[in-house]
């Protein structure tokens, strides 16, 4: 597939994501964030032209500055939702640094880079576990640094052109990331049950 056709692709299917989705559960909302991650890596990766990295970065961005309301904000409030939304845009801003200090082997860069997002999980998981008893902070922590490990690894891996290693650290960064998600799915379920619909009464 030649340079200019990967481009025209990537910029529809970009441009299909900016026109919005219809509302999905929660869980399939979050999964949304590997995939867009990976998009960026493989425009910053493949040297695709900036316009095109410019705008893989923005939908990144915005996604995650979403999701803490989405997750959040129905059930505990206004504050709280864009409080997770912040650490989250945070995070996202973070992860785009290190792939942009990877792609220059900026060692020391990355070290202080991922160091970022290991504290910055860390809030995460201390925010979560306040406001829901059924994750404990040192699940959530344990599950975000795994992820942000994994994600390291497949940077790496696809910056050294390692493309069977780089497509199976893929294939595990969303298996986590999924694993992570489901988790938070059910704590939230766990703390706010579906309320069952009232039995029609018998008319005989």
């Amino acid at each position: 597939m030649t340079q200019k056709l990967s481009i025209f692709l990537l910029l529809c299917t970009l441009c299909l994501d900016l026109q919005g989705k219809p509302e999905v559960p929660l869980q399939a909302q979050w999964n949304e964030s590997p995939l867009l991650l990976r998009e960026y890596l493989l425009a910053v990766s493949d040297s695709l032209p900036d316009q095109a990295t410019q705008v893989t970065e923005k939908i990144f961005l915005a996604r995650q500055a979403e999701l803490g309301t989405i997750t959040l904000q129905p059930y505990y409030g206004t504050k709280i939702g864009q409080d997770l939304s912040d650490l989250l845009k945070f995070q996202a801003m973070h992860l785009v640094d290190f792939i942009n200090a990877a792609k220059k082997d900026d060692a020391k860069k990355m070290e202080s880079e991922l160091a970022i997002l290991k504290q910055n999980a860390s809030a995460i998981s201390c925010l979560i576990s306040k406001v829901n008893p059924y994750i404990s902070f040192g699940k959530m922590q344990d599950m975000l640094s795994k992820y942000l490990d994994l994600v390291s690894a497949m940077v790496a891996d696809r910056l050294k052109m390692k493309w069977q290693e780089d497509i199976e650290n893929y294939a595990k960064v969303r298996s986590h990331y999924n694993e992570l998600t489901s988790l938070l799915s059910e704590a939230i379920t766990n703390a706010f049950p579906p309320k069952e619909e009232p039995k029609a009464k018998s008319s005989v």
